[in-house]
């Protein structure tokens, strides 16, 4: 299986329990009495929110259909806490990152969720105290992993073993948050704007159709330049933000170049522009 590294720091609770050998043993006496690798999902997402004090852990593959296509699907997922409502950690924005980061094929480092995930999204989970995120994929396409047993499994087939194991919890950082506030690595501004949708001007796209030859825009700022090579029409920026690698203050630099060197203009989700907006 290849993993490029693994992110999960080894948690503050002590005991033989949490020893590798006890958990090798314990997967061992687990393992014979499983009829099903969604059953060895569960386990491991239950093991590690137990043995690691992680708030919630999921895993997800991709799933091919018969009639074609596939898109990403929660295998198995564990929680700390039974209050937490699903919707908070299973929802339309956590399914695209999800299908983005299977497409990518790549890990993801701890990430406050407020760099990526929709405002009031990222405030739901950090109410629940899941400030923090991060993913591993795993992938071997000489294994192909069965679908789910539910009601659509014979729409289903076998599909090349593709895995993120993602993790939310209160804190993946030595320093603990300090007066009760929670250390982001970025700004206010990213978590208000983060749902819009950056388009390239008309400007800068006529002009490139014209000579495709020719760059129409020209950036030199490296980062900038990178968000800007993303920017699609479609994606938001906190989509924009976690395909670029950027975090939530290098986020609202580039879109303030961008906006003020009028090589892009900002729309809500379902397309219409907000005006006059010069600067996050």
């Amino acid at each position: 299986m290849e993993s490029k590294e693994d992110v999960f720091a080894p948690s503050s609770r002590s005991g033989e329990g949490s020893q590798p050998v006890a958990i090798i043993a314990q997967f061992m006496q687990s393992v014979s009495s499983m009829k099903h690798v969604d059953e060895l999902f569960l386990w491991i997402a239950e093991t590690i929110v137990r043995k690691m004090g992680v708030g919630v852990v999921q895993i997800w593959a991709n799933q091919a259909y018969v009639a074609g296509g596939e898109h990403a699907e929660l295998r198995a997922t564990a929680s700390q806490h039974s209050s937490v409502p699903p919707y908070v950690y299973v929802n339309s924005s956590v399914v695209g990152v999800i299908g983005h980061i299977l497409h990518e094929k790549r890990n993801v480092k701890p990430l406050s969720v407020a760099n990526f995930l929709p405002a009031p999204l990222a405030n739901a989970m950090v109410q629940y105290q899941m400030q923090y995120w991060t993913s591993i994929f795993l992938g071997k396409n000489e294994l192909l992993l069965p679908p789910m047993r539910d009601e659509r499994s014979s729409e289903k087939k076998a599909t090349p073993f593709e895995v993120v194991r993602i993790a939310a919890t209160r804190n993946f950082f030595a320093a603990e948050p300090q007066n009760g506030t929670v250390p982001v690595a970025g700004s206010a501004q990213f978590t208000k704007y983060s749902h819009l949708v950056p388009r390239r001007t008309q400007d800068a796209t006529l002009q490139q159709e014209m000579n495709p030859f020719a760059n129409a825009v020209i950036i030199t700022e490296k980062k900038s330049r990178r968000f800007y090579s993303l920017v699609d029409g479609k994606k938001s920026i906190a989509d924009l933000s976690l395909l670029a690698r950027l975090e939530m203050q290098e986020t609202v630099d580039a879109v303030n170049y961008l906006l003020q060197q009028q090589y892009i203009l900002l729309y809500t989700a379902d397309g219409k522009p907000i005006e006059d907006v010069q600067s996050l």
